[in-house]
């Protein structure tokens, strides 16, 4: 299995901050980070077990609880969870929290289109794509 490491370019400091969301307590995910220089600033959850509701959270409400977590100073927020969604408010996320939004997704889609070469092609899903 291939797995894509995501560049923390879009950080100045050399330990990068990043605050991480998840659908349920996952000490590996945050493990990962820490184990990738990554300093985990802060770490909620959303407790939901079943992807047919995890695709049911309202953008509006997610939107608002991913708005007013405490990141405790991260320089990117993280949101895991294929089924969430969150890829449409990315954008709108990045203005109000004035930080780089990551999500499963997003990484998916700009780490498949800068391996063919299309990454200028995207539009509306953060800073990502913009700045890499």
């Amino acid at each position: 299995m291939n797995s894509t490491k995501i560049d923390p370019k879009y950080v100045t400091k050399s330990n990068p901050r990043i605050g991480l969301i998840a659908l349920a307590s996952d000490f590996m995910i945050e493990r990962d980070f820490k184990n990738e220089g990554y300093e985990v600033t802060s770490n909620s959850y959303f407790d939901i077990e079943a992807d047919y509701d995890i695709g049911k959270v309202d953008q509006n409400y997610l939107f608002n609880v991913l708005s007013e977590i405490d990141l405790n100073g991260a320089e990117a927020l993280f949101v895991s969870c294929t089924a969430l969604p969150v890829l449409p408010i990315i954008d709108k996320l990045e203005k109000k929290l004035n930080i780089t939004v990551l999500s499963s997704n997003q990484a998916l889609i700009w780490d498949t289109l800068v391996k063919i070469n299309k990454n200028n092609s995207v539009e509306g899903f953060g800073k990502l794509f913009n700045e890499n």
